[in-house]
């Protein structure tokens, strides 16, 4: 069995690495994101009652 690899080959390997990481990044964000938002809930909810108690 050849296991020599064809010339381009391992660039490709590191587009697909890369391509992989970058959506890992993205995928994370959009996570760190969502968990803030939610951790801002009570505060929002909170803020929204002072309003309704001081009008």
């Amino acid at each position: 069995m050849d296991r020599r690899r064809r010339p381009g080959r391992r660039a490709a390997d590191r587009m697909e690495w890369a391509a992989d990481a970058a959506d890992t990044v993205a995928t994370l964000a959009e996570l760190g994101v969502l968990f803030l938002r939610l951790l801002s809930l009570p505060f929002r909810a909170v803020a929204a009652l002072l309003r309704m108690i001081a009008d």
